[in-house]
């Protein structure tokens, strides 16, 4: 359900095809987590000279690949199913743009943060980042999809994308 909420929102869409269309000709770009596929998709189709998208979830793997293929990439994109950190140095050495789903609190409560870290240690030159910052704010709130209170327990911060469900009664101002 998350992967699909990714694909459905067309600010995010929008704002990686902006990004990649002014930086990503004749470049060699890591899509880690590529997940469906999109991302990677979106480089292809701004120009990259070589896509690399590595997954390691084995079914999104195979979706992504799917993807790939559905959409006359199989050729043009290299998948790998497997763990960022088992990329070694000669995997990266030509990588200039480093992207990732980097949304919400799940970059920092997943090894996103720590996997680019690694990542940046194997490289010879430092990527250009997609996206470029990363903001987490804090609010409290009350939903009525959360629990019989109607709160959501969430350990790390509340996100929202663009979605079918009811909206949240912010209880706090954004910190």
């Amino acid at each position: 359900a998350e992967h699909l909420e990714f694909v459905r929102n067309i600010k995010r869409i929008t704002a990686f095809k902006a990004a990649f269309q002014r930086s990503a000709s004749g470049k060699t770009v890591l899509d880690v987590g590529t997940g469906s596929g999109l991302l990677a998709m979106l480089a292809e189709r701004a120009g990259a000279k070589k896509i690399i998208a590595i997954e390691k979830d084995e079914r999104m793997a195979k979706l992504a690949r799917a993807n790939f293929e559905r959409n006359g990439l199989g050729d043009r994109i290299r998948l790998i199913t497997g763990d960022a950190l088992d990329l070694v140095r000669s995997d990266l050495h030509s990588v200039d743009i480093l992207v990732g789903e980097l949304l919400s609190t799940w970059c920092v409560v997943e090894s996103q943060v720590p996997v680019f870290r690694y990542l940046m240690n194997l490289m010879d030159r430092t990527p250009i980042f997609m996206p470029r910052k990363i903001m987490n704010y804090v609010e409290g709130v009350h939903a009525t999809f959360g629990d019989s209170e109607g709160f959501v327990i969430i350990p790390t911060t509340y996100f929202e994308f663009e979605s079918t469900r009811p909206k949240a009664e912010k209880l706090t101002a954004r910190v």
